[in-house]
């Protein structure tokens, strides 16, 4: 970052936008950024009455190139979208103009800050989150920097140092055994012998902080004598493959191929089941060899596993637990048949605006709301109040029958999923412990439906502006005539759905099509 540095131009500091990624792009637009967001955070403990903000230093699945940074709110929440405006106004603002700007937007009056700090693996991230501190210090916040970790595990840091989520002695606030001991109360309601001949996983870490935390699963998995049950091999580990480089979740969802290093040859064993997380650690997708092809289980299905299992739970909960609402969100790019197989189960279906923030927001509508992009980022997010009746109900002393069985699984998945952010892996322990409780193999899973054959593509146009999208971006609001061509050209295939929507950064469009076949 040394070049870097000597080239601030402080008075013109880089223009940019706040989404649901925060900050992110080449590392060396980032110095300024860095110091103002540490400012910004102090600013927002302040007006959260003194408690913890935290800041990611991390661009997730980007190159090794890039880098970004976000804030989390005190329950470890994504920032409040008020805020987001504040965050570039700040980082934004020239050098003479900062105090001026910091007072406009500062709004508590709590006599003390405080930051937690955490990044992840790139060569710069060490440096930025040091920019980071500087600029929090400067506004007199405390700060506790936790070192490398995944995005969900700083998530964690601040909510359970803020007290929204009981605190398990160990690093890290307990997250690694927090996390097994969920796994472990889930498995413990299975009716059969929980060991397995199939339960290697190898994960492929996209050379990325998520191989850090799949050590820390393995070794507690290891010491409660969990091995015969999960048995995780860490693949494309920090230094063994570059940073999302022909690796991680994003590669292989988007690609369609298999992670380097872990082809059919390189593993030596059809069926062998595997996984995905990308740079930090907050998306996962499956997959595995088949006898002919490389097949993925994307977040569709990760959705439609857990909404299936959880739908069954909760009806057989109902005598103790009355009928909480379960949905499950996507957006507009779900495929159309994960949809249709939810439906027919009688699960309800809603549908959000393309973007985390949205879907998460939409999801917290339902008593129980399950939401993952196809690209394998979500959770399971379970209101209070029903956490707090399953954890009462699962303490009080009394006989078995289904129902209570039910109390238990459901509260073992409220501790399991991640409430405040998809988690790669925490999603992985939930996949994992319902795997083997419906005795499933990955083959069985992947084959739940057929997915609809589907294309995505980006069309330049002078302005974007001259589309727009309804709150779901299902549909066009105009031009209207727009939408009835694509609602023609729809109609006229077996099972056929088309949308546009404008795209929120440059002067493209974005175009999605799929029906029953490719012709």
């Amino acid at each position: 970052m040394g070049p870097a540095l000597s080239k601030i131009d402080r008075e013109h500091p880089p223009q940019l936008a706040y989404g649901t990624a925060g900050f992110r792009c080449d590392a060396t637009q980032l110095v300024i950024a860095m110091e103002r967001v540490g400012m910004l955070a102090a600013l927002r403990s302040r007006d959260r009455d003194g408690l913890k903000i935290g800041v990611m230093v991390t661009a997730s699945h980007n190159p090794h190139r890039d880098n970004g940074v976000k804030i989390v709110d005190p329950t470890g929440a994504m920032l409040a979208q008020a805020w987001e405006s504040k965050a570039e106004k700040v980082a934004c603002c020239p050098e003479s103009q900062l105090l001026e700007t910091l007072a406009s937007v500062a709004e508590g009056e709590a006599a003390s800050a405080s930051v937690v700090i955490g990044r992840d693996t790139r060569a710069h991230s060490r440096a930025l989150s040091q920019r980071v501190r500087a600029g929090a210090e400067a506004l007199g916040a405390r700060v506790e920097d936790v070192g490398v970790v995944t995005t969900p595990q700083l998530h964690h840091c601040v909510r359970a140092a803020n007290g929204f989520s009981p605190v398990v002695k160990g690093p890290l606030y307990g997250y690694a055994d927090a996390l097994v001991d969920a796994f472990e109360a889930l498995l413990k309601t299975s009716p059969h012998k929980t060991g397995r001949p199939d339960s290697t996983v190898v994960v492929d870490c996209a050379g990325g902080v998520g191989a850090f935390g799949i050590h820390q699963l393995r070794r507690r998995l290891e010491e409660r004598g969990l091995a015969s049950v999960l048995s995780l091999r860490a693949a494309n580990i920090v230094r063994e493959a570059p940073l999302n480089h022909q690796c991680g979740a994003e590669h292989v969802q988007k690609q369609r191929l298999p992670p380097k290093n872990l082809s059919r040859r390189d593993l030596g064993a059809p069926n062998l089941r595997g996984c995905s997380v990308d740079g930090d650690a907050d998306r996962l997708v499956y997959w595995f060899h088949g006898l002919s092809n490389f097949e993925i289980v994307d977040g569709d299905k990760i959705a439609s596993l857990l909404a299936v299992f959880i739908a069954r739970e909760l009806a057989a909960a109902q005598p103790l637990i009355g009928t909480p609402s379960l949905g499950v969100v996507q957006t507009a790019y779900a495929n159309g048949a994960a949809a249709a197989f939810l439906r027919e189960r009688r699960v309800e279906v809603a549908f959000a605006k393309t973007g985390v923030k949205y879907v998460h927001h939409a999801a917290e509508a339902f008593d129980v709301g399950v939401y993952f992009e196809a690209n394998g980022h979500g959770t399971v997010l379970v209101k209070e109040a029903l956490r707090a009746r399953l954890a009462q109900l699962d303490s009080e002393p009394g006989t078995g029958g289904r129902a209570r069985l039910a109390v238990s699984r459901l509260h073992a998945v409220a501790r399991l999923a991640n409430q405040s952010v998809g988690d790669a892996l925490a999603d992985l322990l939930l996949v994992e412990a319902v795997l083997c409780l419906q005795q499933k193999s990955i083959a069985a899973w992947g084959a739940l439906y057929d997915e609809l054959p589907s294309r995505q593509l980006k069309q330049r146009v002078a302005s974007r502006a001259l589309l727009e999208p309804n709150a779901t971006e299902t549909r066009l609001v105009a031009p209207a005539a727009l939408q009835a061509k694509i609602d023609a050209l729809a109609a006229s295939h077996k099972s056929g759905r088309a949308f546009v929507r404008p795209s929120g950064t440059e002067d493209v469009v974005r175009v999605y099509a799929e029906a029953a076949t490719r012709r």
